[in-house]
């Protein structure tokens, strides 16, 4: 599949390792990654807003397309802006993650295709492009580099109650807080306690990654894949890097 468009100028191939790492062990983990790599973690938020292309009536055809569902992601400022939180006002990346290669090397391989959106409204430039909100959610990131890996570990969060109907009080209340009105259905990161863990125990989700120019790279995609198996082995007994099933990471619209 191509989506090398003037939407998505930029891709990559991403070969990856994952792991599951309980709340309880996850501070210890920190401490031990920064050994390895020599550094403390960047901690980041981001907010995460998913879009999938707006219902057609399909036309007869001879192949069928796959559909994918792309996102808006923006990092979080640590502080609530004055005068509230306003996405639209947010500086967006647009993301779309291929379904992963089916391929024998021991990690999860995929091309990542992405864009940075500059100035402008980028929610209405999603909404002109034929693509609805599917759903908010938030991303809590503590980030390690290693020689090449990037180390992410992450937890996510949903806001703890769905956006309430549109109302004509609701948004003359937006209005006043220079909110456009309907855009609490984008979700809000503060307070952050007010926000609900995806995973009830509060677990993290690690991953260990290598980005490559090209999947027809094979040099590169071999040192690679040797440098994660590496990894894999210096961190066994203290977390188990594994291949993800290819559908748990399925992008694609149904």
């Amino acid at each position: 599949m191509s989506h090398q468009t003037p939407l998505f100028p930029n891709n990559h191939q991403e070969l990856s390792l994952y792991a599951y790492i309980s709340d309880a062990r996850q501070p210890q983990l920190l401490k031990i990654l920064s050994g390895v790599t020599g550094m403390a973690p960047d901690t980041f938020f981001n907010h995460h807003l998913v879009f999938k292309p707006k219902p057609k009536i399909p036309k007869p055809s001879l192949t069928s397309v796959d559909l994918y569902y792309i996102q808006l992601v923006s990092r979080v400022p640590e502080s609530q802006p004055e005068g509230g939180y306003k996405p639209r006002a947010q500086r967006w990346s647009i993301r779309l993650d291929d379904f992963p290669e089916v391929t024998r090397k021991p990690v999860t391989s995929r091309v990542v295709y992405s864009a940075n959106s500059g100035m402008g409204d980028v929610i209405e430039f999603m909404e002109e492009l034929g693509y609805t909100l599917q759903a908010p959610y938030f991303t809590e990131n503590a980030r390690f580099i290693h020689n090449n890996v990037i180390i992410t570990l992450t937890r996510t969060y949903v806001p703890s109650t769905p956006p309430a109907p549109t109302t004509e009080a609701s948004q003359v209340a937006e209005a006043r807080a220079g909110i456009k009105p309907g855009d609490g259905v984008f979700g809000n990161p503060f307070p952050r306690e007010e926000l609900k863990l995806v995973d009830q125990n509060g677990g993290w989700m690690m991953q260990a990654a290598i980005r490559v120019q090209s999947n027809t790279d094979v040099e590169s995609i071999n040192v690679a894949t040797t440098e994660l198996r590496a990894l894999r082995e210096h961190l066994k007994g203290v977390c188990e890097l594994e291949v993800v099933e290819r559908l748990a990471l399925d992008t694609r619209v149904r």
